[in-house]
């Protein structure tokens, strides 16, 4: 039997197209990470993942950070200032500068790659502050929780808390310092 070159490009297009190719397919590869594995607690509250590589996996008792290998713990000591406020994580965050920051339920902390720490994030008067959400701006971060709004100078390396104005519950107006920052 006979076939046009017509029928043969077309019976090659419908075989390419049923067979699995390695050009259209991606792999995935999961990988189950447990308490026996090293990780802090079951209950993950957040992920993140930074430029270097780590997974960042916050729970509710410390933050872990996932090498695809091993897992090293992160814990708050009430005796020591560079570790984490509290070891209920709530949200992790890493900035387009590569920096992770690291909301707990009474404080909230950014980590410091040099030494292995973290330094906690407090407003003037020395007070922690809560964060449940964090928006990168190009002057900084600005951060959402109790207390208002906060905003992480990255020239100033502070915290500032922003005045909020007026408004309702669905639109509040910040006032000029929030414009002059950002």
């Amino acid at each position: 039997m006979k076939y046009s070159v017509w029928q043969l490009s077309l019976l090659c297009l419908i075989l390419a197209l049923c067979r699995p190719s390695a050009v259209w397919a991606k792999e995935f590869m999961c990988r189950e990470i447990s308490l026996s594995e090293g990780l802090s607690q079951s209950y993950v509250s957040s992920m993140a993942r930074d430029d270097v590589g780590f997974l960042w996996i916050g729970t509710r008792f410390g933050l872990n950070r996932y090498d695809f290998d091993h897992i090293k713990n992160y814990y708050s000591s009430p005796t020591d200032e560079n570790t984490l406020p509290d070891n209920s994580i709530r949200r992790i965050f890493v900035d387009s500068h590569n920096t992770i920051y690291v909301a707990c339920e009474k404080g909230t902390a950014i980590y410091r790659r040099q030494s292995d720490d973290f330094q906690r994030l407090t407003l003037p008067d020395g007070r922690l502050f809560n964060v449940r959400s964090f928006k990168e701006e190009e002057n900084g971060v600005l951060m959402g929780g109790a207390g208002g709004f906060f905003f992480y100078d990255y020239k100033l390396g502070k915290i500032v808390k922003l005045q909020v104005q007026g408004g309702s519950k669905l639109y509040y107006t910040l006032n000029s310092q929030l414009n002059y920052l950002l």
